[in-house]
């Protein structure tokens, strides 16, 4: 019901876990350099893009921040 993310993913293609049913939460290495987790939430390190989300997850809320952008 979980997937762990070791530490040497380094790319986790759009829609890898689109359909897969029954997990309840990602589990990410803390040594990976491209990935983290967040009560069970796939985000990139910097936890600025969400990756996956559980598709069982338990806590039936999500909140989604809205982070500025800037440009150059």
């Amino acid at each position: 019901s979980s997937i762990s993310i070791p530490s040497n993913v380094q790319y986790i293609g759009k829609g890898a876990f689109s359909n897969s049913t029954g997990i309840k939460e990602f589990i990410v290495d803390s040594a990976n350099p491209n990935y983290a987790s967040i009560d069970g939430i796939l985000y990139n390190k910097q936890q600025k893009s969400l990756v996956a989300y559980p598709l069982d997850y338990e806590n039936n809320k999500l909140s989604i921040l809205s982070i500025g952008t800037s440009s150059k």
